[in-house]
């Protein structure tokens, strides 16, 4: 499972850029997960999160 922290989120976009079928940003300036299927490489995404705010159970 993918998850962002939404405390730690401050929406900067670098997630949606890598990998859009997993992350959007929303409304309110957050990441949200909007899907589970990740054909990008999600410890590139996960590492390149500036705020380290995304991560994998």
């Amino acid at each position: 499972m993918i998850k962002v922290d939404p405390i730690k989120c401050k929406g900067c976009g670098v997630c949606e850029a890598m990998c859009p079928e997993v992350f959007k940003i929303d409304a309110n300036g957050v990441s949200q997960v909007i899907g589970e299927t990740c054909v990008c490489n999600l410890e590139d995404i996960i590492a390149a999160c500036p705020e380290n705010a995304i991560s994998q159970e």
